[in-house]
């Protein structure tokens, strides 16, 4: 029976029918290591859904290690190899016998950065909710606001938050440690843990307020970063979701920007016609990718707030020209 004979019979296209045979496969070659085919299969549609550039026979066999070593436990684990892969060092680290994948991923975040190793350290269940949220958030407010800054003030709420404090209170400083580890990361070169995080606060003459209160009216459960710094206030919210973190608040602008690689491109402007297609048609000329876009207001025709995840960071003198749109009042530049 050939492809499109099959594919016909089960009802579903010939490249449905392809994927389903690849998923297959790895499955079988996992079954080494996981003997529960429920598992096998959820690894193995994680690792089909990877480009082949990830799934090269090398790349699956140290895979299939730090799964029998115990060092991946979340099938979700296997999109860290887009980070890790094309980082020499990284991928060399994740090779290596006995290595965690939170410490290659630290290689890629720099080692005196904590937070992507965190995120994905949380995301996968090791750590607790909202440490990759924070990261996202950190990174962000961190890009937003280059003056000194006299307050750091996080705001949790949400039942599941609350129980987690009420539980078992030291859970909760990998998500402040995230914070104020990216808050540092573009000035100093310290290292921030959960260790180590009130001492670096207290000597930086920084004061961390936390606040947690009841669900949100919307999102049962929401992370807020507020940043008082010489210049006023910026504030970023954001979210769980089945997908990963969302971005949802900047400032007083509702957006929701949804997991990304890349940069986060965030501009206030006048809300007009012709301001996206300017701001496109810009980024074009940089040969700069867009890979999503969101804009938030408060009324038609007044502010706003465009929102951009793009693949390749802007040049301060690409950054200048954004700036110099009509209408076009800040751009700042975060990466993801």
């Amino acid at each position: 029976m050939g492809t499109t004979a099959a594919a016909g019979i089960l009802g579903i296209s010939t490249k449905a029918l392809g994927k389903l045979v690849e998923t297959y496969g790895y499955a079988r070659e996992l079954e080494s290591v996981l003997p529960d085919p429920d598992a096998a299969i959820s690894w193995a549609r994680e690792i089909a859904s990877l480009s082949p550039r990830y799934r090269e026979p090398h790349i699956l066999d140290a895979v299939e290690v730090k799964i029998h070593d115990k060092l991946m436990a979340n099938s979700k684990d296997v999109r860290a190899l887009r980070q890790i892969v094309p980082n020499p060092n990284a991928f060399e680290n994740f090779q290596e016998a006995g290595s965690s994948i939170e410490e290659a991923l630290a290689l890629v975040a720099g080692a005196r950065d904590p937070v992507r190793a965190t995120r994905r350290h949380a995301m996968a269940g090791g750590g607790p909710y909202g440490a990759g949220l924070a990261s996202d958030v950190h990174a962000f407010v961190a890009s937003l606001s280059t003056y000194s800054w006299t307050e750091l003030a996080q705001a949790r709420s949400g039942p599941a938050l609350k129980r987690a404090v009420e539980d078992a209170q030291h859970d909760l400083t990998p998500l402040k440690a995230a914070v104020v580890g990216g808050l540092l990361a573009p000035i100093s070169e310290e290292h921030v843990n959960v260790v180590n995080v009130d001492i670096v606060a207290r000597r930086r003459g920084m004061q961390i307020t936390e606040k947690r209160g009841p669900a949100h009216e919307i999102y049962s459960n929401l992370i807020t970063v507020r940043l008082s710094t010489s210049a006023g206030e910026t504030r970023v919210s954001g979210t769980l979701a089945h997908d990963g973190p969302h971005i949802l608040l900047i400032d007083d602008f509702w957006v929701d920007v949804p997991p990304s690689e890349g940069y986060l491109l965030a501009c206030e402007n006048r809300d007009r016609p012709g301001m996206i297609g300017a701001l496109g048609t810009l980024l074009g000329q940089f040969d700069v990718n867009i890979s999503f876009m969101n804009v938030g207001r408060h009324a038609k025709r007044g502010m706003a707030l465009m929102v951009l995840t793009v693949d390749e960071p802007l040049t301060p003198e690409q950054l200048a020209q954004v700036r110099q749109i009509p209408d076009i009042y800040s751009a700042k530049l975060a990466r993801l």
